[in-house]
C-alpha cells in the first residue's frame, strides 16, 4: 500500500467520486481540507511533480470539530460545526467546482457534532446539532435554534452522540442520572431517542 498524502492526521474522510474529489477533517488546525483525487491519484503524484499535497481549505472550518453530508434534491451540501458555529456549505458547479458557504448559524454551546435532518418531502429542513449538555435542533429557514427537551431527559443528562437512521431520523443517545439512592450513589446508564422530521 502506498502513502498518497503525508505528514497529516486525519480525523475524517469522505469520497465525493461524482466531484472527483476527497473532503477531509485533518491537519494540527482541524480544517476541513478539499483534495482532487486527480490530484492524489494521478500522473502527477506518480511521477512525483507535487512535492506538497495540494489541497483547497474550506474557509471559516479552522478547528473544526465534525462535519456531514448530505445529498438533497440533486444538491450535495456540507454542514460543519466549528466552535459556536455551524456553518453550511453548498457545492457549487463549474467554474468554482467547490463548496462554498451559504449560511452560518450561532449555537449555545461548542458544538461536538452535526447531521442534517431531510424532511419527508426531500428538503434539507433542519439541522441536529450535539453540544456538551443539549441537543439542539436548527431550522435552516428561520436560523432559530431549539434545545430539545424530551420528556424522558432531565438537567442530569449528558448527549452521547449522534447516528443517522435514514434520511428522515437520526438515534440520539444520551446518558440520564437517576436520584440519589439510599447509600448516596448515583446510577446512570444510556438512552436513546429518535428524532424524526416532519
Amino acid at each position: 500500500m502506498t502513502r498518497v498524502i503525508k505528514s497529516t492526521r486525519f480525523y475524517q474522510i469522505s469520497v465525493l467520486e461524482e466531484y472527483g474529489v476527497l473532503m477531509a477533517l485533518c491537519g494540527r488546525h482541524r480544517h476541513i481540507r478539499m483534495y482532487k483525487l486527480d490530484d492524489i491519484f494521478g500522473e502527477g503524484r506518480q511521477s512525483g511533480a507535487f512535492r506538497k499535497d495540494p489541497f483547497i481549505k474550506l474557509k471559516n472550518t479552522k478547528f473544526c470539530a465534525h462535519y456531514s453530508i448530505a445529498h438533497v434534491r440533486g444538491t450535495t451540501f456540507l454542514v460543519a460545526a466549528v466552535k459556536t458555529t455551524v456553518i453550511l456549505f453548498m457545492w457549487a458547479e463549474f467554474p468554482f467546482n467547490q463548496f462554498m458557504k451559504i449560511k452560518d448559524f450561532y449555537v449555545p454551546e461548542p458544538a461536538l457534532s452535526v447531521e442534517a435532518v431531510v424532511s419527508t418531502d426531500g428538503k434539507m429542513s433542519q439541522l441536529a446539532v450535539q453540544c456538551p449538555s443539549r441537543f439542539v435542533i436548527i431550522n435552516v429557514e428561520t436560523n432559530e435554534p431549539v434545545a430539545l427537551e424530551f420528556s424522558v431527559i432531565k438537567k442530569q443528562s449528558t448527549p452521547l452522540g449522534m447516528q443517522p437512521v435514514n434520511d428522515t431520523e437520526i438515534l440520539m443517545s444520551y446518558t440520564r442520572t437517576r436520584p440519589r439512592c439510599r447509600f448516596g450513589a448515583r446510577l446512570a446508564g444510556p438512552h436513546a431517542h429518535i428524532r424524526r422530521s416532519g
